[in-house]
């Protein structure tokens, strides 16, 4: 995969380091079916609109697909850090839920 977009940290070294690690433990935690089952679970008890709050495996934007999605560009900027891996089995596990939906 090849991103070719440059862009510009606005932050001082200090607090991109910051952003950075946060950004990969959120990112762990994304990758953990049962983080993200509990997380839908308690986000649906403490919503007006529970029904609003679903996982769909395929989807983009609220599923396995969008996990794939984000393990790819960590990928590309932690190599050692095995997303592709994790990327693979999201995006398997989308596809495979969408296959037996059709």
């Amino acid at each position: 995969m090849t991103l070719s977009a440059q862009w510009t940290s606005v932050l001082d070294a200090d607090r991109a380091r910051s952003a950075t690690e946060i950004a990969i433990d959120v990112a762990q935690r994304a990758v953990d079916p049962g983080i993200v089952a509990r997380a839908l679970h308690l986000a649906q008890r403490q919503s007006r609109i529970p029904r609003s709050l679903t996982w769909r495996p395929h989807s983009l934007a609220n599923g396995d697909a969008g996990i794939a999605l984000m393990c790819a560009y960590f990928q590309h900027y932690q190599p050692a850090g095995e997303w592709d891996v994790l990327g693979h089995d999201h995006l398997r596990r989308g596809a495979l839920t969408l296959e037996r939906e059709e």
